[in-house]
């Protein structure tokens, strides 16, 4: 907010937050030279290329050197932090009810990203998201990643959009000008 009542100031926000309050978003330059909006196409993109390693650390630095003209370079993702063992009032009912709400924010719960201003979870972040599920005390065991009800595994995209001034899901082309204003973004 302070950022956003300063004449030509700069911030790194979430897009769905820039985007609520009619904030302009930032072209950023990615390795192929195109000057790209976030969107929830743009990131996904970008987002194809995060890792997620065995013990559940990501790995960003692919987002960042994506090779596709409409790849959004500084793209991210909101992590969840969960329990790994009972205690300190942590119980497997509550890993129950914690794991299911996790399932359905990585599947079904993605159909809703696109309108929110955010990219829908890549199937390799949701693999990671099942591999943290299984690791809390009473959570469900994950579906298979076929009967996961995400668009970037069904190709149900929900393309309803916020409204906003995101630029949608195109780029502008490769060129030496700088092509910034206003608020800098992450989804």
């Amino acid at each position: 907010n302070y950022a956003g009542q300063q004449y030509n100031s700069i911030t790194y926000v979430e897009t769905g937050y820039a985007l609520q309050r009619n904030m302009p978003v930032a072209l950023v330059k990615n390795q192929s030279g195109h000057f790209v909006f976030p969107s929830s196409v743009n990131d996904a993109v970008a987002l194809q290329h995060a890792r997620i390693q065995s013990d559940l650390i990501s790995d960003l630095s692919g987002v960042h050197v994506a090779p596709e003209a409409n790849a959004y370079p500084i793209s991210g993702y909101s992590y969840m932090i969960t329990p790994t063992a009972v205690g300190f009032g942590f119980t497997p009912q509550k890993g129950a009810v914690l794991g299911k709400f996790i399932l359905y924010n990585a599947c079904a719960g993605q159909k809703k990203a696109a309108s929110l201003g955010y990219a829908p979870l890549t199937p390799v972040l949701v693999k990671g998201v099942f591999a943290a599920v299984r690791r809390i005390p009473g959570a469900p065991t994950p579906p298979p990643l076929s009967q996961c009800a995400n668009p970037t595994i069904t190709g149900q995209p929900d393309n309803t959009g916020p409204s906003g001034n995101q630029g949608g899901s195109g780029t502008t082309g490769g060129g030496n000008g700088t092509q910034t204003s206003g608020t800098g973004t992450q989804s």
